[in-house]
């Protein structure tokens, strides 16, 4: 489905489909916040967030998600939601640092949730956090 005529869109929902990769929203220029909750995607490709800075939440539980890479281009975001993933370890985390503005952040369900020093890690790295798994920093 393409999104051409949709230019001034601010929520999109996308929950329960079968959707694998997040594509044909780059003229979405005014969307703020994007649903893809419970569906089948499992990394972020190169070109999913190619021109959507303007995305302050993205909500993306339940998915299967492996890690970051390459959500960096979402520098405006500030609340994340990716409970129920696949996120194993550390450093499948490592580019939500490159989010200056993320205030809040859920993992609740993922693997690395179980690590040894998982809370004291992460909010010593991502300092713009004011809530972490729902818990005020």
């Amino acid at each position: 489905m393409q999104f051409c005529q949709l230019k001034e869109m601010r929520i999109l929902k996308a929950n329960n489909n079968e959707i694998t990769k997040i594509e044909y929203l780059d003229n979405l220029l005014q969307l703020k916040e994007l649903n893809v909750n419970h569906n089948k995607i499992r990394q972020f490709e190169p070109n999913s967030f190619s021109t959507m800075n303007s995305i302050k939440c993205l909500k993306i539980n339940d998915n299967g998600l492996r890690n970051f890479a390459n959500v960096q281009r979402l520098y405006k975001m500030q609340h994340l939601f990716a409970n129920s993933n696949r996120i194993n370890d550390f450093p499948d985390l490592e580019k939500l640092i490159e989010l200056p503005n993320l205030k809040e952040l859920e993992l609740t369900g993922n693997p690395v949730c179980r690590k040894a020093g998982y809370r004291a890690v992460l909010l010593k790295k991502l300092t713009s956090l004011l809530y972490l798994d729902g818990k005020v920093k």
